[in-house]
């Protein structure tokens, strides 16, 4: 009787350990999905934070452009005036 006891109780450890394994296995498969799809979402973040960037500095770079062209201009003109007030 006391062996048959000791293999029910066994025999319901066996069951409850596979259980666990299975439940522990499905969590770290949750887990491992749950850090992949963080992961693509800080590249795409990245991506985005990186195209910004590059936005900015090419506007930054076009208004310096224009300001330099603008600067060229006015010198110019400055030493333009400058010779018909000397000659």
């Amino acid at each position: 009787l006391e062996g048959e006891i000791q293999a029910v109780i066994e025999k319901k450890e066996s069951k409850l350990r596979h259980k666990q394994q299975l439940a522990l296995a499905a969590l770290l498969k949750r887990i491992q999905r749950d850090r992949n799809e963080q992961l693509k979402h800080r590249q795409i973040d990245s991506q985005r934070l990186i195209q910004r960037n590059k936005n900015i500095l090419n506007d930054l770079i076009n208004k310096q452009n224009q300001e330099t062209k603008r600067t060229l201009e006015m010198l110019k003109k400055t030493l333009a005036s400058t010779k018909k007030d000397k000659g």
